[in-house]
């Protein structure tokens, strides 16, 4: 009797002894500190110091205000590394603070791995290119832009044109392009990278056309110009808005002096008059026409 005893005791000894020679783990997170997101993502989050994993459970919340909340299966929410996707989370742009719950046959209960702050930055998926779409063969001094994206997602910008070449603007958000022979078949192209452990590529395209436009008088079109003569700037008003129009000014030597281009509204457009005095003329597009002004710079 007294062996039986000696021997339960020696067993249940070596239990203890095996559940208090679990470890105590840390698990440690790493990931970028900021996410931009588009149609093109990778941003991916890792748990490492966990000897022997069972199972993983990320988790996010408000920076401040520690309302944890289980991240799904469907999201990637249970799986090591982790890739973000705020879309499938719903999230608007901020600051959450992410963490990992890991078990694991080789740590005692259930570690939690330090938190970690990401902002979160939205790059539009829908990004437009804007500049008129019907031109002519040779036609000279286009501008193609897009809306300038948020400083933190650091975007950088690859333009190609077929048909024409790009004469300034290339790696910026606004280029100017002097066209050659056109085809139905041309397009200008913005490949746009946003750089930040992940990346976000945007594409937009626009059609070309050799539509030649049709000339209207400034008085058959209802265009308002004023004032003229022109000291430091002159206001242009379409009787109609939301309207493309591309504009060039060109001096009497036939020299282009100032090219723009912008969305007509039910406000006057201003066009600052940076060029030395003379006689010019501005020459609008808009709506496959064009129309002549003539200007005079003091």
């Amino acid at each position: 009797m007294k062996k039986i005893f000696t021997l339960f005791v020696f067993i249940l000894s070596l239990t203890l002894l095996n559940l208090e020679g679990k470890a105590q783990c840390t698990a440690i997170i790493t990931g970028p500190s900021n996410v931009c997101y588009g149609s093109i993502f990778s941003s991916s989050f890792n748990v490492s110091g966990v000897s022997n994993p069972l199972t993983y459970q990320w988790q996010y919340s408000t920076v401040g205000l520690n309302n944890w909340t289980n991240i799904n299966i469907s999201a990637g929410g249970t799986t090591n590394p982790f890739i973000l996707n705020p879309i499938l989370l719903l999230l608007t742009p901020g600051s959450y603070d992410f963490r990992c719950l890991v078990t694991s046959s080789g740590c005692t209960g259930v570690i939690i791995g330090n938190s970690i702050i990401v902002l979160i930055e939205i790059v539009p998926i829908d990004n437009t290119i804007t500049g008129i779409t019907s031109i002519t063969s040779g036609q000279q001094n286009v501008t193609y832009n897009v809306a300038n994206q948020s400083p933190l997602c650091s975007p950088t910008y690859q333009w190609t044109v077929s048909g024409g070449a790009i004469v300034s603007g290339q790696n910026t958000n606004s280029i100017v392009v002097n066209w050659s022979s056109i085809t139905s078949s041309d397009t200008v192209k913005l490949i746009e990278t946003t750089t930040m452990g992940e990346v976000v590529t945007l594409y937009s395209y626009v059609n070309t056309t050799t539509t030649t436009p049709i000339n209207i008088s400034q008085e058959n079109a209802s265009i308002r110009f004023y004032p003229n003569p022109v000291k430091d700037a002159f206001w242009v008003d379409l009787p109609a808005t939301g309207v493309n129009v591309q504009y060039s000014i060109v001096d009497i030597s036939g020299s282009i002096v100032k090219t723009g281009s912008y969305i007509s509204t039910c406000n006057a457009e201003r066009i600052i008059a940076d060029f030395p005095a003379g006689i010019y003329q501005l020459v609008m597009y808009y709506n496959n026409s064009s129309s002549s002004i003539r200007l005079s710079k003091i």
